[in-house]
């Protein structure tokens, strides 16, 4: 990042948009560093879900230019302790407890540098046991986006928490994946990307997709290849297997979950 660049700061926790927390971290890095671009990514990852927080980062965090730095906060453990970390790999800095929230985006890259956050006089004073995005996430990002090289944070660390994608897999003549991740249309985005579903369709014409008692028939190519209201199944723009109702939201009417599954036969 060049000094007539504007630092960027992106930000995705399981907050949600009707309590002020994302609006008091942000009041805390804008009072830190005044000259700096805030996106928000997500504040819609479900509540305490680790696993879906990283599919958010892992699938989006690419789409931002070089030197952003990345705040991720979905931390049940917050309070305890859990370490924080921030990791520099492929031009992107990223800020996170140490959960295994980062490791699917991390292990994407060769060179990665990671250091443990205790430098306490970059934290607001009396931190809480509650609200580490305010009182540590918050001003740490803000340090970072003026410029404090990142082992200044705290010591270096070779080795961070993982939390592995989980994996589909066969039974007999099935593949069986599970729902990674819910969007705001109530889109059930799987963890059965293209190449899998690709090379376990071959041979099958059509495929089908059982889910909640609902066999779908096919993989659509759009959203409105099918008539209002009918379940569909699509490859989506994370490339990912995803089960979707025609102009309504298949979470509610199928009741999905996060960890539901999902049979391909």
């Amino acid at each position: 990042m060049t000094s007539s660049e504007r630092p960027i700061i992106s930000l995705t926790t399981d907050f949600g948009v009707a309590d002020p927390y994302v609006g008091v971290m942000k009041g805390v890095i804008l009072s830190k560093h005044r000259d700096v671009a805030i996106v928000d990514l997500g504040h819609g990852v479900p509540s305490q879900s680790v696993l879906a927080g990283a599919f958010v980062v892992k699938c989006h965090h690419h789409f931002f230019p070089a030197g952003t730095i990345h705040v991720v906060v979905v931390d049940p453990g917050v309070g305890t302790d859990r370490p924080i970390i921030a990791a520099s790999a492929g031009g992107h800095v990223f800020l996170a407890p140490d959960n295994g929230i980062l490791s699917q985006t991390l292990e994407l890259y060769d060179e990665v540098v990671i250091h443990q956050v205790t430098n306490a006089e970059l934290f607001l004073q009396n931190v809480s046991a509650t609200f580490h995005g305010r009182d540590i996430f918050a001003p740490v990002s803000a340090a970072l986006a003026g410029g404090l090289p990142i082992e200044k944070v705290g010591p270096r660390v070779e080795t961070y928490a993982r939390q592995p994608l989980p994996a589909p897999h066969r039974e007999d003549e099935t593949l069986v994946g599970e729902i990674l991740f819910i969007d705001g249309f109530g889109n059930l985005i799987t963890n059965i990307d293209r190449d899998t579903l690709e090379g376990f369709s071959k041979g099958r014409s059509p495929v089908t997709v059982r889910f909640k008692g609902v066999t779908i028939h096919g993989i659509s190519q759009s959203y409105l290849s099918a008539r209002h209201g009918q379940m569909i199944a699509l490859i989506d723009s994370y490339d990912m297997l995803e089960v979707a109702m025609t102009s309504g939201d298949a979470r509610m009417i199928l009741d999905g979950r996060t960890g539901d599954s999902v049979r391909v036969g």
